[in-house]
């Protein structure tokens, strides 16, 4: 099974977790460890973690009793992993995840040395051996935070002590909501951040993923990658994942012409909708 835990200060993630879900979530790392005793050497070196970041982030612990479904709904938002190779109940986990979100790093560790050749299809970041946790788990999971601070996979968003990681590929779209920012991920669940659309938008340049999103309304913001189709007679953009925003008078013409030139497959009208019925 999988057991959310709080890393850092306060509770604040508890409440945000039950009141926007848990799809969409401050940074989260994956642990998947059986034994009492190596969980609390991961805890005590992802709590000193915490203290050198001042960021608080959401731990989630995975025993030999987790089901791959289970695991299948958290994987989108995992950042980085720590896999044990000493029993065979995570043997699977490592292609998993790599498998449903490549851009996870994944640390492998394993109280004997083990024969790498089958890992590598993984990517692993990583592999150490139990023995040498407590001096190099820190070392690696900085390594790993430093690759996705920089990294142009995540929307990074910061408030106080609070890091939250979004992988862009979970995004939908952005929708002003007064103070705050809704993101909208492929499974249709929000994460409400206290922030402006223009804000967004400038964070966005600064963190060098713009070129990924497109700003059709003055309440929405869209991933340009989830785009199933533009309805020129209803001025509206359909996702992927069923959801239909609309496009501003103001928009209309900017965002059609970057269709245009991007994929003139999601350019639709209801008649060409009705033609290929």
């Amino acid at each position: 099974m999988g057991l959310i835990d709080v890393v850092g200060r306060g509770d604040k993630k508890q409440y945000h977790n039950k009141r926007y879900g848990k799809e969409l979530m401050k940074m989260l790392i994956g642990v998947f460890e059986s034994e009492e005793k190596t969980k609390a050497v991961i805890k005590k070196q992802l709590l000193q973690f915490s203290f050198n970041n001042n960021i608080d982030f959401d731990v989630l612990w995975f025993d030999k009793t987790f089901q791959t479904e289970h695991l299948k709904k958290y994987i989108g938002s995992m950042c980085f992993s720590l896999i044990s190779l000493d029993s065979n109940d995570f043997d699977s986990v490592g292609h998993i995840i790599s498998r449903y979100n490549p851009m996870c790093y994944i640390c492998y560790y394993s109280n004997a040395e083990k024969e790498l050749y089958p890992l590598l299809k993984t990517r692993p970041y990583e592999y150490l051996l139990t023995s040498l946790l407590n001096e190099r788990i820190l070392t690696t999971l900085q390594e790993m935070y430093d690759r996705i601070i920089y990294s142009d996979c995540y929307y990074k968003y910061n408030a106080k002590s609070v890091c939250w990681c979004f992988p862009v590929r979970s995004i939908t779209a952005f929708k002003s909501d007064l103070k705050y920012v809704s993101i909208i991920n492929d499974a249709k669940k929000e994460a409400k951040i206290r922030t402006t659309l223009d804000k967004v938008e400038k964070d966005l340049v600064n963190q060098e993923i713009h070129n990924q999103f497109a700003r059709i309304h003055k309440s929405y913001l869209i991933n340009i990658d989830k785009v199933r189709k533009i309805d020129k007679n209803t001025h509206s953009v359909e996702m992927d994942d069923g959801n239909i925003f609309p496009i501003s008078d103001a928009q209309y013409n900017r965002v059609t012409n970057l269709f245009s030139k991007r994929n003139t497959a999601v350019l639709k009208t209801n008649n060409d909708a009705d033609c290929s019925n």
